[in-house]
This record gives structure tokens, sequence and C-alpha cells, in this order.
């Protein structure tokens, strides 16, 4: 009879937590917007939440917690010093033993008390990062905490502490170290663990018949820095007149004397141009080795820590060609400065391959892709609060059969023996809880392929995250002054679990800015972009810095560059069906474009808000009826929709805007990113490419400003289906449109087997009937 109110009162404890728990993390979540990294003259400043891609706090609770960080080495910098403001509270029920340690990669450098008359706390700690070598290094945290009373509960609420996330911060001094000028280093160059916002990159080129290539070595760039968002200044310089190099001297070793101008400018350059081009920025030693397509990469002259990537050829399909292979970014090159390309086999119009096609183990069955190739290593899971296994996969709503409403997954696991009733395997979608795995068996278990039912409406458009979360609990659950053994709290999830992933066949709902901006969508379909253009309306650089920009962004989107994808400033020169993306001023469209156009464009329309709906009465007629079969034909109705059609006369303001729409004209979709002028219009969609901006795309308009998030969304009244779909998707879509052909075809059923049971009926009558 004792147990029973130590099993209460743990209960009772672990249920508070758990709702303090969720308290605490709803309120972060709807806190501050997202903590950017900032740079002053002495060092750089990394929020803790930044590393831990959420603002909200890092809650370490029970006897022993502990969670760890990945901090970000990036090889061009070198580190001369590092510290870290650490900002922490702890339970005002703790002893005086309770403990805070913080380590770096397992190595314990700081030890901090938590007192109890001391909750907040403050505590600058110095990591010893300046010999580290470049790639993630764990931040570690873990906290021994012990609260009062007569025995110690490991369940007890009052054993916790919080790290502020938003305040601890990372204090670096670091300097950049000159650049490593070889091709298989490029990945270092571009490197995604740098400590930026966004990444400034000075796009040069020749000649404007190498738009292209630009677009092209902006996808190469932004794939390297896989999402950090890449912010482009698109800059030509004059290729006319005598080489730069004739004023050199025969000791002068600069590779680029004609890019002085560039030098003053942030950021490492990509130089594109023909070699005839280059003659007047280019050294003539180097020009000698432009033979063909070519690629280099080389450092600045004025600055080594920075580097000029030199995309060149003899005329400008082999400048393309050359820019291809740089885009092209899980290409494995050579340890050289440079090198000149042959040739460039690669087929255009593919679909997207789901998984790594780079793993070793079997081709999976029909339909199935294992967990291994969606680069899912088997793993291990300890204690009774481990952190969850992540698999990401690439889905969207519309790749599935409206009428299935799961996607199926089969997991093979293990787990250890002495489990609770209570342990379970916990499923998470998104965040977002789908089902649970009991793990009931005291003998431990070895499961093969159970089955996962993921509901098909709650996928995101885009890569979905499918979390494995155990929850374990021993059979001996502690309590007052009962241990807690956590050592046998063991589940392993297997590599060769496996989800069915059905073939994109394009089958899409338009417009949807939230589907490109979560997929590419329908850019990306073909996955190299095939059929489509990007078309930039005014010849400024400002505009073309925003197109180019936008495509980097598309490209890491997609998370392979856009080959296929065409791009050019003359509308007229596309041949044949294409999805647009329009980039610029809206006066500069032809006026078919312009008629298409319902939102956000001053002076033509500006929104169509749907406010309600408008009952009438219709005289009844037989197509009334067989449209309505379920309502009497004495008292047909129409529901019309009602809309407010709101028309301006002046422009956008301080505002850009994003509009998407169906369009007979070019025979695809169209979506037209614009402002006021080609300088907003820039600001705007460096803007645009930050997280929080680019996620918030919805509907077939959105309006934001160059200084904050989403101002207005416009939604249509109608959306369009496009894509292959499967022959019974496409009759069910039809039936439900249109009631009286269902209606027509259980009338010929009906007719058909009436008929058929007529004429067999007549049959065996004829035969016993005497003297037949």
């Amino acid at each position: 009879m004792k147990s029973y109110p130590n099993k209460l009162k743990i209960a009772v404890q672990f249920l508070g937590l758990l709702l303090w728990a969720l308290t605490a993390f709803g309120h972060a979540a709807h806190a501050a917007p997202r903590t950017i990294i900032s740079h002053t003259e002495e060092a750089t400043l990394i929020p803790l939440a930044v590393l831990n891609a959420s603002p909200a706090p890092l809650d370490l609770r029970g006897l022993s917690p502990r969670s760890s960080l990945s901090l970000p080495v990036p090889a061009r910098m070198k580190i001369e010093s590092s510290e870290l403001e650490l900002y922490y509270t702890n339970s005002i029920s703790l002893e005086a033993r309770s403990m805070l340690a913080v380590s770096l990669n397992d190595r314990i450098v700081a030890q901090l008390p938590l007192k109890a008359s001391q909750p907040d706390n403050a505590a600058r700690i110095s990591l010893p990062l300046q010999d580290q070598p470049a790639g993630y290094h764990g931040l570690g945290f873990f906290a021994a905490l012990h609260f009062k009373g007569s025995c110690e509960d490991g369940s007890a609420a009052e054993l916790f502490t919080q790290i502020d996330m938003q305040q601890s911060t990372l204090r670096l001094r670091a300097v950049r170290k000159p650049i490593l000028s070889s091709l298989a280093h490029l990945d270092e160059l571009f490197d995604k663990r740098l400590w930026l916002n966004q990444f400034p990159l000075n796009i040069v080129s020749t000649e404007p018949a190498l738009l292209e290539a630009s677009a092209l070595a902006a996808q190469g760039v932004a794939l390297r820095l896989e999402f950090i968002p890449l912010n482009i200044n698109y800059q030509t310089v004059d290729s006319g007149g005598s080489a730069a190099s004739t004023q050199k001297t025969s000791q002068d070793t600069s590779y680029f004397p004609g890019l002085a101008a560039q030098s003053d400018t942030q950021g490492d350059i990509v130089l594109i141009g023909s070699r005839q081009s280059l003659a007047a920025i280019v050294s003539p030693k180097l020009l000698e080795q432009i033979e063909g397509a070519y690629l280099g990469l080389f450092p600045l002259d004025s600055d080594p820590t920075r580097g000029v990537v030199l995309i060149s050829g003899l005329d400008a399909q082999q400048v393309t060609e050359a820019a291809r292979v740089f885009a092209l970014h899980k290409l494995a090159l050579p340890d050289r400065q440079d090198i000149h390309i042959k040739s460039l086999d690669m087929p255009q119009d593919f679909s997207r391959l789901q998984g790594n096609p780079n793993q070793s183990n079997p081709p999976d069955e029909h339909g199935w892709v294992s967990f291994s190739r969606l680069d899912f290593a088997t793993t291990t899971l300890q204690g009774m609060y481990p952190k969850p296994a992540e698999l990401n996969f690439w889905a969207f709503a519309e790749m599935f059969d409206p009428q299935q409403r799961n996607l199926t997954a089969e997991l093979s696991f293990a787990y250890g023996a002495g489990f609770d009733q209570k342990s379970a395997l916990n499923i998470l979608l998104n965040g977002k809880f789908i089902q649970a795995l009991h793990l009931d068996n005291p003998h431990g278990e070895q499961v093969w392929r159970t089955r996962i039912n993921i509901p098909v409406a709650q996928l995101k458009a885009g890569q979905n995250t499918l979390s494995l979360a155990p929850s374990l609990i021993g059979i001996d659950v502690g309590g007052e002054c009962k241990p807690i053994f956590s050592n046998n709290l063991y589940v392993s999830i297997a590599d060769d679990s496996r989800i069915a992933l059905p073939a994109n066949n394009g089958f899409m709902r338009l417009p949807d800015l939230s589907l490109l901006a979560r997929t590419g969508l329908p850019y990306t379909q073909p996955y190299d972009g095939y059929g489509g253009a990007l078309v930039i309306l005014d010849d400024d650089i400002e505009t073309h810095s925003a197109a180019l920009t936008l495509m980097g962004k598309l490209a890491q989107v997609n998370k392979a560059p856009l080959t296929g994808l065409a791009v050019t400033r003359d509308l007229a020169s596309l041949k044949g069906d294409h999805n647009l993306l329009l980039v610029g001023s809206p006066a500069n469209l032809p006026e078919a474009l312009k008629n298409e156009i319902s939102t956000f464009i001053p002076g033509l329309r500006w929104q169509n808000l749907a406010v309600g709906v408008q009952e009438s009465q219709i005289q009844a007629s037989l197509q009334s009826w067989l449209n309505t079969p379920l309502q009497s034909p004495l008292a047909a109705r129409r529901f019309a929709p009602v809309s407010a059609n709101l028309s301006l006369e002046r422009g956008l303001g301080q505002s850009n805007a994003a509009v998407q729409f169906q369009s007979k004209f070019s025979g695809g979709t169209v979506t037209l990113f614009s402002a006021d002028d080609p300088q907003r219009l820039r600001n705007g969609i460096n803007q645009l490419i930050g997280f929080d901006t680019w996620g918030a795309l919805n509907g077939n308009g959105m309006l934001w400003s160059t200084s904050g998030g989403a101002l207005g969304f416009s939604f249509p009244a109608n959306h369009s289906f496009v894509g292959d779909i499967p022959a019974t998707t496409w009759i069910s879509l039809n039936l439900s449109d249109r009631p009286w052909l269902l209606i027509a075809l259980t009338l010929g059923i009906i007719l058909t087997t009436s008929l058929m049971t007529w004429f067999m009926l007549r049959r065996s009558a004829r035969r016993f009937k005497p003297g037949a």
C-alpha cells in the first residue's frame, strides 16, 4: 500500500514538469523573431539560438541531464580567441552540490555551481577553439541536479536548469586565412560553416550573352553554401580596349590586373567571359591557358583571403559548359588550380531520384525507399529521454492519389529488456504526433518492418521530418528513496527500414506560392527545370542582381542546379509553352500577359477578395437537376461567390510583391517578382531569401517589406490542377465535378446488367422449352 502514494507522487510530478516544459516551449515559440549573427569591429557574436535553430530555451531536467550543440568552424577562418557568455536559471529547490558543466568535444572546460539562493546566473567561459580543425565541434552541457528532501527522486519536477539560448552568445575573434587555390577545395571557399546571415558574392560578366552562365554560377555557389542565403552583386565590365597587362613588368605576378575596381567590394568574385573579352582583365600568362571550356580558382591580387573563380572558354557555348560544370556541385574536381573541360554529356528533362544514388546498398523494391538511401544510418538511442532519431524525406500531398489517406513506412528496430509497460516509441511528423509503438515485451525484442501510417494530409510540401522519439521507463521506475536504473534503456533503429514514396508525376494544385517556397515547383518539375524560363524584364544591374539571387535560392530549395531552365532578357525569344519566372517591372510585359495578372499590380488590378456567397433560385431544368441530383427540382438554387474587387492608381510604395497565376499566354505557370524601382526590388529579393520571409510565401500573392516580413496575402478563388495523374484519380475528379456523369454511368450499368440478364434468361427458356 505504501507504493501507491509514491507512484501517485511520481505521476503528478512528471505531469507538472511536462506541462511546465510545454508552456515554456509555447511561449518561446511565439517570442522574438529569428536571432541572427552580428559582427562588430572586435568580434563575431553568435547566439546559441542560431546553433540550435530555435529561440526556445534549452531545458536540462532529471538527475543527470545532458545536451549538445554543433559548433561550426569554417576552414577560411583562423580563430584567435573564443568565449561563451552563458545565461542560465536553476531551480530554487536544488542542493548546494548541484552543478552545471560545459564541455567542448566531450572535454569539460568549465564547472559552474548551481545554488538555490541564486537562481539567475551568468558566466563567461573561455573555449579552446584556436587549435581545433575545420568542421563541427560538440558544445555540450551536463548537469548534476540534487534537490532538498529526505531522499532523491529522479522524476521530481524540481530538478531542472534552463539555458537562455537567445541571450547566451559565442564571442569569436577571428581573421580570414589566405584561400587554397585548388578546385578540390571549392567547398571550403563557399563554406556552409561560415558565420554569416547572407553570403555576399560578386558576379562579374564581360558579355550580355553570358546571362545563362551567370545564372549557373550563382546556383553553383548557392548549392555549396547549402542553406546560407546568397546575396549577389551582378556587375559588367568593359571588354574593349587593349589588354591592361601591357603595362605590367616582367616581375609582376598578378592574375587579374583589370579587376582593380572590384577589389573594393566585399565578398568573393566569379569572373565570367570568353577568352577574347577577358583580354583587358586577365594577365597574358593566364589568358594563354584558356584553350576551351575553362574553370579555375585563384586568389584576388589585392587580397589573397578572397577568391576569384574564373569561368571562360573560346565562345559563349564553351563558357556556359564550364559554368554548368561549376554548378554541378557534387562533381569531384582534382586538386589543382584549373581544369580544361573536354566535354560534358548531360541530358535534359529528367525527374528527381528519391534517395541517395551513391549508396552501395542493393536496389529497393518497386515503390519503396530504404532509410539508408535517405542518408539515415542505424542509430542507437539510450536513456529515459534520448534525442529523437530523424529521417528527412521529400514529398508533398499532391504526389499521392486523392483517395490515399496514409503514406506507409515499415520500421525495423530493437529494444532492451526490463522496460516498463508505459514505454513507447513515439512517431512524429514535422513535430506533430501521429502514432506510437508500444514497447511492452519485458524480455526485449527485435521487430522487423512494423507498419507506420503517415497521414498524407499532414505532409508539408518539400522536406518532411519523421522523428522517432522513445519514451523509456524501466521496471524499476524509482521514486522517493528509490534509485532509477537507466543503463538497460536502449532502442536501435535499423537503416533497412523503408518508406513507400511514389514517383512524382507533377500533379499539382496551382497557383500556390507556398509550394514554390518549399519545393520550387512547378519550376523544379522536371528536376533540372527543363521547360521553365527566368525572364529579366529590365536592363539595369539591380534587377539582374535580384534575378540571380532568386536563382540561387531556388537551387538551394531544389538541392540541385536548374541546368535546363532558360535564362533570357527577351520574352519573345521563348518558343513553345513555358513556366515563367519574371523579375522586374510589369510595365515591360506584353499586354496579353498584363491582362492575366489579377493581383498586386497598381494601375491594373490590385486584389479580388472573397467576402461571401450569394444565393439565387434558378429555373428548374433537367440539366440543373443533374448537376444537383440530391436537391428537389422544384427548388433548384445556385450559390455564387461574392468578391470585393479593388484597383489602385499608384505603385507599391515601400513594399515588394510576388504574384503567381496560370497563363494561357505562356501555356504554364507565371510568377512575377516586382517593386516600384530596381533598387527596392533588389533589396526586397535580399529580404525575401531570408528564412522567415521565404517561409511566409503563400497564396497567389504576397506583399513584403525590405526591412521586415510579410505584409499581406492574396488567395485565389479557383485553383488549377496540372500534371499527370493516375486514371482512377482522373475519373474520380471528373465524377465529383460532373455529378450527371455519375448518374449516366449508373443508369448505363443498370441497363447493361438488365439486358444481359434478360438475354441469358431468354436463352435458358428456349433451351428447356419442349420441342425446341
